[in-house]
């Protein structure tokens, strides 16, 4: 409302201003004297300057949506680049971290390959089930590929699990090392104490059973596997005990051992065939 209001009193001055102009032009042709026209001059300045004023605040009004408008262009173009190059930043990222990983993965087939006698073959894990985090995956490399119940997944820190059935012809299921069901002889790489690990359930750690209430044992110290059993290569790193359980007499009962592999986290494994220890 009160834009239209002040949008009449614009016109209203603006053509006062041309009407007392005329009057004054026809006055000087016409030869009327000085003093009328001094008095329609004295009219028409105050018109002509409230016409000049609303003249420059309609131009400064517009000057400064021009302005707004460009502003706002700007603003959205930076946001677009901003978040292109975030885009860039993330993807450089995972292709340093993927460059990492392939360089590891590397030098564990070349590690393989001088330990235990066979190159191996990498694969990536492809799925997990959410409610059994720590139990099983799955990986890209099936019958086809030459993966067969048994394998033995490792990654560049140590032991992650086994293949288990079923294997399908380009995927395959891997059971964790902390897996209830899975189980692993192991050996305290320090004093050479043998035992047994196992997953413990609704647990990412391993409970180490000794065949020795003597074993020489302690938190700190790391655990390998030992070969007993024919089914893993001796000397992978298993993990590090955490925490030593006493049984009756003071003799050691078990260990608990935290996987030097975060289960959880893994993406590629190196998969070993099943080799008898020495």
């Amino acid at each position: 409302m009160r834009d239209t209001f002040l949008g009449r009193r614009w016109w209203i001055l603006a053509a006062s201003a041309a009407v007392l102009s005329g009057l004054l032009g026809a006055s000087v042709r016409l030869g009327v004297g000085t003093v009328p026209s001094v008095w329609l001059q004295d009219a028409i300045t105050p018109a002509e300057r409230a016409l000049s004023s609303g003249s420059s605040a309609v131009s400064g009004l517009a000057r400064d949506v021009t302005q707004l408008w460009s502003l706002s262009r700007q603003n959205t173009a930076l946001r677009a680049e901003v978040a292109r190059l975030q885009q860039v930043v993330l993807r450089d990222a995972e292709l340093q971290a993927e460059n990492v990983t392939l360089r590891q993965m590397l030098r564990l087939q070349t590690s393989a390959e001088s330990r235990f006698h066979t190159q191996g073959l990498a694969a990536e894990v492809i799925a997990r089930d959410p409610s059994t985090w720590f139990q099983s995956l799955v990986l890209d490399k099936g019958s086809a590929d030459g993966v067969s119940v048994g394998m033995i997944a490792i990654t560049p820190s140590g032991l992650v699990g086994r293949v288990v059935q079923p294997v399908a012809l380009h995927s395959a299921n891997l059971m964790l090392v902390t897996n209830p069901e899975f189980g692993v002889g192991t050996m305290v790489s320090r004093t050479g104490a043998e035992g047994a690990a196992v997953g413990r359930l609704g647990s990412a750690d391993l409970v180490m059973t000794f065949f020795s209430p003597n074993a020489q044992v302690r938190v700190g110290d790391q655990v390998v596997t030992s070969g007993i059993g024919g089914e893993f290569p001796r000397g992978i790193p298993v993990g590090i005990v955490v925490t030593v359980q006493m049984g009756g007499l003071g003799l050691v009962r078990q260990a608990i051992v935290r996987p030097v592999v975060d289960v959880g986290g893994v993406g590629a494994v190196l998969l070993l065939p099943a080799v008898g220890g020495g």
